[in-house]
């Protein structure tokens, strides 16, 4: 895989297939940012061979507001359009949406626009491979809330899961199929459903989703699918651990100054009932004499995951004093913009080692460690230079361009300043934190493709290479004292519906590091995922050992 040479406001996101891969896919992903959006579809998109790996984008959170959300379709199939939307043909959209959700969040919605021919439906929805969950108990949840007018129209959750070859039927057939379950949404109030469904062994795939029938609008909030392990005995929730306990798990074990790996078990065996926010993990990473561990942080995060599109809890553990004023919002950005477009210009140069675990997951059944990278890192003159020096320990044979896996850069300046480069980014605050001690406030932030710096890129060669711009939205925290950026977590959106990446977020944390007598902010860690071609893929980044750059330093960079 060839890395291109960006420009200093250009973020770099790079993933390459490993070698046991599909053979009818790309050898290589490369990004320098992302976005997401999602194709039309026929009937044909429900089968086995094209369905997802794993339900994706559950808690509608990646996707810009009034867009098709990725990972999910709509069916009847859209008809050609340049509505952000996508209408099918009858006049129906579907969009993530910010507002009126059940968790206040965003959530997915179904609109209708007059006039309509009667009687008519579609539905939002995603179909994932069955292999995964053969011989298993599948169980689907979600609120749901129609129009308060049930006689003009209607809403409904639904599940069906397919065995090989189907469906053949159109559409119309296809939904009125006796294997559909169905949960009716009961306006003007939200309606919670639960379905449940053993999945046979020859099963090909399993679709669910929102359907409405005549008029709108619909929505659907607080998805979750997951695997039972047997049938319930009753209607009753099954039983399991609330983010409560977990916080009184982990908040003991640092007490008692457990190992890492022994907390990180522990926390596995946990069946969660609760989302566990970003906040919770934030929290628990600053408490105690010592931060958690490496381990440990990757369990929560997982969790975190897994628990996507469970109920929020009820309340929380953690201070959380008043929000800022609207002006002391806008003081506090302008000091961290006035700092962070200032950024670049005060680094020295200097080297540092950057060591990457690179994961991925090709089913849905957890992250398998593919390599450790060892890479060289020289900052002069306002650029990044790379030279990989060893893969899993061992001295690199080929150079940090040619080498197959994934790659990012940025982390050095450009992201930083592309959040705040002048009149790119929306911010609103979010919640208070604390993040390695320090307390922080969290801004959501948002920057339309239009506007963005955020390149993915996919394929091999460089000149043959598909590139397309991407939105971007998440978080930036801010320390509370200085407002120096602490973190910034950012989701790609707006994706082109024909791209093949369809998901790339990263997370990068500052802390300062002392190089050659003085004190910098520069990146600690990062975390990097991507979708594309059906396989999941995660990097995590470590930064460290940072030096001063100079004439006497012998590394050549390639």
């Amino acid at each position: 895989m060839m890395t291109p040479r960006v420009a200093a406001a250009m973020i770099v996101v790079s993933a390459v297939l490993p070698a046991q891969r599909n053979s009818n896919l790309p050898r290589s992903m490369e990004a320098n940012g992302g976005a997401t959006s999602q194709s039309t579809s026929s009937t044909a998109a429900f089968a086995s061979d094209l369905a997802h790996l794993r339900p994706r984008n559950l808690d509608f959170r990646i996707g810009a507001p009034g867009r098709l959300p990725p990972g999910w379709i709509l069916n009847p199939a859209p008809a050609p359009s340049d509505h952000p939307a996508l209408p099918t043909d009858e006049g129906y959209y579907g969009a993530v949406t910010r507002n009126g959700c059940k968790t206040g969040v965003a959530c997915g919605m179904l609109i209708s626009t007059p006039p309509l021919p009667q009687p008519l439906f579609t539905s939002l929805m995603q179909t994932v491979n069955a292999a995964p969950y053969h011989g298993k108990v599948v169980r689907l949840r979600a609120s749901i809330r129609g129009g308060v007018n049930k006689a003009l129209g209607s809403a409904q959750l639904w599940m069906r899961v397919d065995d090989p070859g189907e469906p053949a039927e159109p559409p119309a057939v296809w939904f009125q199929d006796a294997r559909m379950q169905f949960c009716d949404a009961r306006p003007p109030d939200w309606t919670d459903c639960e379905m449940i469904s053993r999945v046979a062994e020859n099963a090909a795939s399993i679709s669910f989703g929102l359907m409405l029938h005549r008029s709108g609008p619909a929505w659907i909030d607080r998805v979750s699918f997951d695997v039972l392990r047997e049938l319930p005995q009753t209607s009753a929730s099954p039983a399991g651990d609330s983010v409560a306990k977990l916080i009184a798990q982990v908040r003991q074990d640092i007490v008692r100054h457990r190992p890492d790996d022994q907390v990180a078990k522990a926390l596995h065996s946990l069946k969660l009932t609760e989302h566990l926010e970003d906040r919770v993990i934030e929290e628990l990473e600053s408490e105690g004499p010592q931060s958690i561990g490496n381990r440990t942080a990757a369990e929560l995060i997982d969790l975190r995951d897994r628990s996507a599109g469970l109920p929020l809890p009820a309340d929380l553990p953690f201070p959380s004093p008043p929000a800022p004023s609207i002006g002391e919002q806008r003081e506090i950005i302008n000091r961290a913009a006035i700092y962070a477009l200032g950024y670049a210009s005060r680094l020295p140069d200097f080297m540092c080692t950057q060591t990457v675990r690179r994961q991925e997951d090709r089913e849905g059944k957890g992250w398998k460690p593919l390599d450790i990278l060892t890479i060289q890192v020289g900052y002069f003159d306002g650029t990044e230079h790379y030279r990989l020096a060893e893969v899993n320990h061992h001295p690199a044979k080929v150079s940090y361009d040619a080498v197959n896996g994934a790659s990012s850069e940025g982390e050095f300046g450009s992201m930083i300043a592309e959040v705040f480069r002048l009149g790119a980014a929306k911010f609103k605050f979010d919640h208070w934190t604390t993040l390695e001690k320090r307390p922080a406030y969290a801004f959501s932030y948002s920057i339309p493709a239009s506007n963005s710096n955020y390149v993915l890129r996919y394929g091999e060669m460089v000149s043959a290479q598909a590139v397309a711009t991407a939105g971007q939205h998440g978080f930036v925290y801010l320390d509370r004292e200085s407002a120096q950026v602490l973190r910034i977590a950012r989701h790609a959106d707006s994706i082109p519906a024909d791209f093949p990446i369809v998901e790339a977020s990263t997370t990068l944390d500052y802390d300062f590091f002392d190089v050659a007598g003085q004190r910098y902010l520069l990146p600690r860690k990062a975390e990097m995922q991507m979708t594309g071609g059906g396989v999941a893929g995660r990097n995590e980044i470590v930064f460290g050992e940072y030096r001063k750059f100079g004439g006497e330093s012998k590394i050549t960079f390639q």
